[in-house]
């Protein structure tokens, strides 16, 4: 019968038509497009923008006009996330910049000369990411002052740009200010402790002004506790003595 009716019958168009199901759809904030309760990403520029999306039993396809610009294996499965590592490269790459670019800006509010060292960090080849973030948390560590004083005498004049030189620089400067330590460490509790009473201070610490200042800071802004020695076999007793405290106070033992 099928051959007797073959020659009346019209040929099947070339192309094929399309038989999966093709809609337009909106791509959310995080650039992922849902279909049923899985979600699929597409590039990170096309977030929040509407494209065509092509799906049959085997196939996502996501298109922008005729270009297709993401293509995943269909899931059966519920909730789950396909993201594809390439349609994350560029808004990560973006991210890491703006936020090297945004320390870099802080340092050189600081030291407006440090341009300097950062060109000589390009021609090392090293990551400028990484060798920023370091030098940020040298800054927040030793505050402008001994930072910009570290990186402008020594790094800059000497024409080094190791962020371990710079470090060591900044624990230098710190000393030469009379700093007992670094600045963000003033400002969170901290524990000192000591065998030597405060007027066998001056043995350690050069300079009797440096510590009749420091036996006033601890006496105003810590807590001090005594540990008396043991007397034979007594129950050790301890005196706790408290004085007026701030906001991050040290404690001494």
């Amino acid at each position: 019968m099928f051959a007797a009716e073959r020659p009346r019958l019209l040929p099947a168009p070339e192309p094929l038509p399309e038989t999966a199901r093709v809609e337009p759809i909106k791509a959310n904030s995080q650039a992922f497009v849902q279909l049923d309760t899985n979600r699929y990403s597409v590039p990170s520029h096309y977030a929040s923008l509407i494209v065509t999306l092509v799906v049959d039993d085997w196939a996502v396809r996501l298109l922008d006009g005729d270009h297709v610009i993401a293509e995943h294996a269909r899931s059966w499965s519920r909730r789950q996330v396909f993201e594809k590592p390439d349609h994350r490269a560029v808004l990560l790459e973006e991210r890491r910049a703006a936020r090297n670019l945004k320390g870099r800006d802080r340092i050189r509010a600081v030291v407006p000369a440090f341009d300097r060292i950062v060109e000589r960090w390009g021609v090392s080849g090293t990551s400028l990411g990484y060798r920023a973030t370091r030098t940020i948390n040298l800054l927040d560590l030793y505050g402008d002052q001994v930072f910009a004083a570290a990186a402008a005498a020594d790094l800059i004049a000497r024409e080094l740009s190791d962020v371990g030189a710079l470090a060591v620089a900044c624990e230098k400067h710190r000393k030469d200010l009379g700093r007992v330590m670094p600045i963000a460490l003033e400002q969170r509790s901290t524990i000192i402790s000591t065998n030597l009473a405060f007027k066998q201070w001056g043995t350690t610490f050069p300079g009797a002004a440096c510590v009749v200042a420091l036996v006033d800071r601890f006496a105003q802004h810590c807590h001090r506790i005594e540990i008396v020695p043991l007397l034979a076999v007594a129950t050790p007793v301890v005196s706790t003595h408290s004085v007026v405290g701030g906001t991050g106070g040290a404690g001494m033992v």
